[in-house]
């Protein structure tokens, strides 16, 4: 008798970064992901550089999916408008919220996202006056209205500052929380 074979939870990493031959950080990340079993990157970007986006592909990935994650450098604290578009688009009504609108509920939704400043920049006092948190409640919101589930985001202050050992271990920590939710391990 043959072992059935372990499914893996699905992780999409929506990765929406308009010029990522210029950002090491991000790039460094997904490189420390690539290959996971279980984890699908789709660079959005890459996919869709005149933004035609394919809605049914995008459904598709995102109902395959138990954990779908926003990855994106801040841009004036919020998205690339590519990321953003395909909210618009790929969030249907009918598919991701209303009456019949189910096929994302119970889904994890995290958001991983790189910034310029410093962590202090965000908070009351600071040059960006409100926390990341707050800046993230769009996301929170959205991931409300579909029935997911918003878990505690991955973030990189002073992205442009790090050291190449500050990188690497910023990249192995990502690593770990995607291979802690295949694991199970997620507590989120």
């Amino acid at each position: 008798m043959s072992a059935v074979p372990r499914r893996y939870p699905s992780i999409l990493i929506l990765f929406a970064h308009p010029y990522p031959h210029r950002s090491r950080v991000n790039r460094q990340l997904i490189e420390a992901v690539n290959g996971l079993e279980g984890v699908e990157i789709n660079d959005l970007y890459e996919n869709y550089p005149d933004f035609h986006i394919d809605i049914q592909r995008e459904q598709a990935l995102l109902q395959a999916a138990d954990l779908v994650i926003f990855q994106h450098p801040v841009y004036w604290y919020s998205a690339p408008a590519l990321l953003k578009q395909w909210q618009d688009q790929v969030l249907e009504y009918g598919f991701a919220y209303g009456k019949e609108g189910t096929k994302l509920h119970g889904k994890g939704l995290l958001s991983a996202i790189t910034t310029g400043h410093s962590q202090q920049a965000y908070c009351p006092q600071g040059e960006d006056r409100y926390t990341v948190r707050e800046m993230l409640r769009p996301f929170e919101q959205t991931a409300h209205h579909c029935g997911m589930h918003f878990l505690p985001p991955f973030v990189i202050h002073g992205a442009h500052k790090l050291s190449s050992d500050e990188l690497v271990t910023y990249a192995e920590s990502y690593r770990q929380l995607l291979l802690n939710h295949i694991r199970g391990n997620d507590n989120g």
